[in-house]
């Protein structure tokens, strides 16, 4: 008798987590699909004729360790 009950109670806790587990994720994904909708839409609004925006990038330079090395300058045999 005591089996049965365990798994009566295991299979009721099963589904009760596989359902409510189902609907958290359905949820979180579909919030995290629309955020990321409305992201895209604002990124890609329609702006007038003639408007110019420029967006600048920064420039990372080279940066060389000295230790590695001298740079060595190859020439092209033809």
């Amino acid at each position: 008798m005591a089996f049965i009950k365990f798994l009566l109670i295991f299979v009721a806790i099963y589904y009760i987590l596989k359902f409510v587990f189902k609907n958290i994720i359905y949820n979180i994904m579909t919030k995290t699909m629309n955020n990321l909708n409305n992201k895209q839409a604002h990124e890609h609004e329609v702006k007038p004729e003639g408007e110019i925006t420029i967006q600048q990038t920064q420039k990372t330079g080279k940066k060389l360790d000295k230790s590695i090395g001298e740079y060595v300058d190859f020439e092209n045999l033809d």
